[in-house]
């Protein structure tokens, strides 16, 4: 379904009038929670974190210690790994809080992991793993790489700023543009300093994927220090909402202005009141109104994830985000391409002014692509076609696949986690040791390798190569350069005989 200019005749008034109803409503009980006297809040929680269905309808459910962990660094530490927190600063003084799984083994150089997570989501959902389907964190670590899992500014995590509260509207002034500009660099530069490492692998879904292609597409210096970008449900163009309700609630919030938007939602976090009900309610009920909002919404059906499962998996599948955020994917859906946040006012079209589309083609690192058949969400073809051929180097289309699949699906490990393994060990196995002088050496290699050298990413895992040589050809290139200049470096010079010593 094409999302171009459209009418908005009576059945969009009347969806839009739904969706502020349902907007009031959050409105009225959250108002209802805030005035609540505490003592009274208290027995409630207590009344609801005694119930049986708590944290699920299964007794090893209840039992296992992951149930029992609410944020990151518990379920980490619940499923027997070690953890750390870290703080970064973004240029425009957001904190963003950093949740690190390190390597049994530092005295080998570190492979360093950034995972970003999706939209409305934290690093929670990385964390999050059951014996259906082990966590991609924990198997990265297990093979040994330095496992970073990112928080957006805004959610529950990255909630504070140098200088503005989460109360002020300031605050929350944010869209896709400020966690792709400032968020993503600030991450990996911290990354790179703490690890000492010359490069690293990232790891996004959803919209964490759609904020490093636009990142990686404007900021040329830091796609220099991404040695493989693994996008798992990339998201840039979407492509369409469930026909029947979901379109009827959703089409006329696309094409509201977004001071409709900012009216409607304001200029704060989207929905926070979710956070409420998803520590009020029972995890088993909550999981099934995930499921039905998804189904209306999207047309999932959830059916590759373990039904027992989802009691735990969605307890911890919702964090906050900003209201500007949502009206950016609007303005995405409307103009039908991945575009900066259009600033006008109304968000309308006008003479004189063309919002600027990212440009996939201009991302220098390596992408590899994983995507759902059955995902009606993102538009996956606009990204193939999008991203220059030689730098995509694996692309894999999963047919019965929806979004929430490729971080909790039953077989994920199988289908999804193992082959990233193996593209992930291809581009970054460290090269062999060489001495000092064979690295300056290295160093002053004649431009033809260097251009040699920029082609290595061409190779395609889906089908065949570009014509370029593969990356152990290249580097054993190198070495032979680099040994023939050693022996020119070290070949004796024959000496002039001294002079005669005069007599004096």
């Amino acid at each position: 379904m094409a999302k171009q200019a459209v009418q908005v005749g009576l059945t969009g008034y009347i969806g839009l009038l739904c969706a502020f109803g349902v907007v009031f409503s959050e409105f009225f009980f959250r108002t209802i929670m805030l005035l609540m006297p505490v003592s009274y809040l208290k027995k409630l929680w207590t009344v609801i974190s005694s119930s049986p269905t708590r944290r699920g309808s299964s007794t090893a459910l209840r039992e296992d210690t992951l149930g029992r962990a609410y944020t990151t660094p518990e379920i980490i530490q619940s499923a027997g790994y070690p953890v750390e927190e870290h703080i970064v600063r973004t240029s425009d003084g957001f904190l963003l809080v950093l949740h690190r799984i390190p390597p049994k083994d530092r005295t080998v150089p570190l492979k360093p992991v950034l995972m970003m997570h999706g939209f409305l989501m934290s690093s929670e959902v990385w964390a999050a793993s059951t014996q259906h389907c082990k966590g991609l964190a924990y198997l990265l670590a297990d093979a040994g790489y330095d496992v970073w899992l990112g928080n957006n500014r805004g959610n529950k995590y990255s909630n504070k700023h140098t200088e503005y509260k989460p109360s002020e509207d300031r605050f929350w002034d944010f869209s896709i543009d400020e966690l792709a500009m400032c968020d993503i660099p600030a991450m990996v530069e911290y990354i790179i300093d703490a690890t000492s490492a010359p490069s690293l692998s990232y790891v996004g879904f959803s919209q964490g994927t759609a904020q490093a292609f636009a990142a990686f597409s404007v900021q040329h210096e830091l796609a220099t220090k991404i040695n493989l970008f693994i996008a798992l449900a990339p998201a840039t163009k979407v492509k369409e909402f469930a026909a029947g309700l979901g379109e009827f609630l959703i089409d006329p919030l696309i094409f509201a202005s977004p001071l409709v938007l900012f009216l409607l939602f304001g200029k704060r976090a989207f929905l926070p009141t979710t956070l409420i009900w998803q520590h009020s309610l029972p995890a088993v009920k909550f999981a099934s109104i995930i499921d039905w909002f998804n189904k209306l919404l999207f047309g999932w059906h959830g059916t590759n994830i373990s039904s027992r499962d989802k009691s735990f998996l969605y307890h911890h599948l919702y964090s906050t985000s900003s209201v500007k955020v949502v009206i950016h994917w609007c303005q995405i859906l409307r103009a039908n391409r991945f575009q900066m946040f259009d600033e006008r006012a109304n968000g309308f079209p006008s003479g004189g002014y063309v919002p600027i589309a990212y440009p996939l083609h201009q991302i220098s690192c390596p992408v590899a692509l994983f995507y759902g058949g059955s995902d009606s969400l993102p538009d996956s073809a606009y990204i193939v076609q999008g991203v220059r051929q030689s730098k995509l180097v694996h692309c894999k289309e999963i047919s019965h696949y929806e979004h929430l699949d490729f971080l909790w699906a039953k077989d994920a490990q199988q289908l999804v986690y193992e082959p990233l393994l193996d593209i992930l060990e291809k581009h970054t196995a460290a090269p062999p040791v060489l001495k000092t002088d064979a690295l300056v050496a290295l160093n002053n290699c004649s431009p033809s390798n260097s251009t040699a050298s920029s082609n290595t990413h061409g190779h395609s895992e889906a089908g065949g190569t570009d014509g370029s040589n593969s990356w152990e050809e290249v580097h054993e290139q190198h070495i032979r350069q680099a040994e023939q200049q050693l022996r020119r470096i070290h070949t004796p010079t024959p000496m002039a005989p001294p002079a005669p010593v005069p007599n004096l």
